[in-house]
């Protein structure tokens, strides 16, 4: 259960945020859109850590010591070694999950525009069709 909430929790900010977050990102800070949703996506990733981070610990302790007491899990996951996960977790998540998700937005950005489709929603596929 610690693991489901860290993935939920993680995967939702992750995925889910940047572009939601980025429309107001612009506005206050002046970028374009497409910088805007970049820079959120580098930040949103690793600025969730902190707040999973927990939940992965969690997940372990209960997978090494499934009998002892709740409490005493909870107590070792909040301890200072925490930030320890934190920084290890930073170093995991960089690559495939600030650094990735950029190349890939930017690769399929240049394919759409490539094929002529609409990059104003990425979830539908449209032509855009010259005025006149």
């Amino acid at each position: 259960a610690a693991w489901a909430a860290r993935d939920v929790v993680g995967m939702a900010v992750i995925f889910t945020l940047p572009p939601l977050v980025a429309p107001h990102l612009a506005k206050a800070t002046g970028l374009d859109d497409r910088r805007a949703e970049s820079v959120a996506q580098f930040v949103l990733p690793l600025a969730v850590q902190p707040v999973v981070a927990p939940f992965h610990q969690l997940g372990y302790l209960f997978s090494f010591k499934p009998t002892a007491p709740v409490g005493e899990h909870i107590r070792k996951a909040l301890s200072r070694d925490i930030w320890n996960v934190i920084v290890a977790r930073w170093v995991r998540i960089f690559p495939p999950y600030c650094i990735g998700a950029n190349v890939n937005k930017d690769v399929r950005h240049n394919f759409r525009a490539y094929l002529s489709l609409s990059n104003s929603s990425p979830g539908v596929a449209r032509r855009e069709t010259p005025p006149g």
